[in-house]
């Protein structure tokens, strides 16, 4: 928060001492300042300690100046007082708008948990963590074959001046590379939020979308499923006049943190979803098979082999692999299918963690699968299988 305050006190020598009388001014124009800019910060969910609180603690500064050098008068203590009530307004701000925050961000994962399919969170996930966290603007993007893809952006247009141009921009950029200095492959590399105060002048930004997008500062976090980086989710405050703060990054992260595992889950759902229909049509070809009987020769009716019949033997192969996982790798599956990290699971069972993964690698070999959670969705299936 910039205030006639601050810039009184950065001219103070040049115009003389600093005295009892001035230091009040400066004080009644910051909290004045203050009031209006917390009664904004509370309608966007943004908090002001560390950055919007600035022009309070340098006249608290100038205060104890006053009072130390012994220039005290009522005025003084009247406006030392007025300034005390004001910080803890702005403490108890930003303690409400972190409680609303974190309810808006429960509240969204449970209802993305509805997602039939994986698009549909990721279009969805960008309007929900906007409502939740009271940003203008957010970008969900994927990280393919060390690429940074934007895919999917939501604005508020009434606050966001270039929302067609970045709009427009999403829909038309060509994927970004990951290089060694871009804050964005240092999400992938840490696994870890980043907040980006002026993205003009910091190295780590890619200029042409911070351009596109006219952001004056912005959050961002990794999507991340196992150790894994899927994608990015990126947000900003443009239009609001106000500054991104480090809980706006804990806020992403948090968001971001529980889109992952939501993405996992609904894959995981899907894919089992498609097992199951593929063990539905495997099985009204036995009904069918039946109910024609035998052929003259005593041998069933002979036919192609299809894609199905190929599925049904993958199904046969995959339970035979079943009956061969050890029981401590159904322990750990069980776990893993249940939601737990490595880490959760490797607690669990009193394991080290490198453990769990060497027992989540033979799984996936033995069930010919590629991932973790294509690994769960076959178990899923398999334990229906006779």
């Amino acid at each position: 928060m910039t205030d006639g305050a601050t810039t009184a006190y950065g001219r103070h020598e040049a115009n003389g001492p600093l005295t009892s009388g001035k230091v009040v001014a400066a004080v009644d124009q910051a909290v004045a300042a203050s009031g209006v800019l917390r009664r904004r910060a509370s309608s966007y969910r943004c908090t002001l300690g560390g950055t919007g609180d600035a022009a309070l603690l340098d006249a608290l500064v100038a205060v104890r100046t006053c009072l130390v050098a012994g220039d005290v008068d009522d005025d003084l203590l009247r406006a030392r007082a007025r300034l005390a009530q004001e910080l803890a307004a702005v403490d108890a701000h930003d303690a409400e708008v972190r409680a609303a925050v974190r309810d808006g961000i429960r509240s969204a994962l449970e209802e993305l948990r509805e997602a039939p399919t994986t698009w549909t969170l990721v279009e969805q996930a960008v309007r929900a963590v906007c409502e939740a966290c009271g940003f203008t603007r957010s970008l969900v993007s994927a990280v393919r074959n060390a690429r940074w893809v934007p895919l999917v952006v939501h604005t508020r247009e009434d606050l966001d001046p270039k929302a067609a141009t970045f709009r427009t921009f999403v829909s038309s950029t060509a994927p970004i590379p990951l290089v060694t200095m871009l804050g964005e492959t240092e999400m992938v590399r840490r696994r870890t939020a980043l907040r980006f105060v002026n993205p003009l002048e910091d190295r780590r930004t890619f200029k042409p979308i911070i351009v596109a997008a006219g952001s004056p500062g912005y959050a961002a976090a990794p999507v991340v499923v196992g150790h894994r980086t899927l994608g990015f989710v990126h947000v900003d405050r443009v239009g609001q006049d106000l500054v991104m703060t480090e809980d706006d990054r804990v806020a992403v992260g948090s968001f971001a943190g529980g889109l992952g595992w939501l993405f996992d889950r609904t894959a995981s759902q899907v894919s089992l979803h498609t097992r199951a229909q593929e063990l539905e049509r495997a099985m009204g070809r036995a009904r069918v098979a039946l109910t024609l009987g035998l052929d003259q020769e005593g041998e069933p009716p002979a036919e192609e082999a299809g894609p199905d019949d190929e599925r049904t033997t993958s199904d046969a192969v995959a339970a035979h692999s079943r009956t061969r996982l050890t029981a401590r790798e159904r322990e750990v599956l069980d776990l893993v299918a249940q939601g737990a990290t490595d880490r959760g699971a490797a607690e669990r069972l009193t394991l080290s963690e490198e453990t769990v993964r060497s027992h989540l690698r033979s799984v996936r070999r033995k069930l010919q699968v590629s991932s973790r959670g294509a690994a769960v969705a076959r178990y899923r299936a398999l334990q229906d299988l006779p």
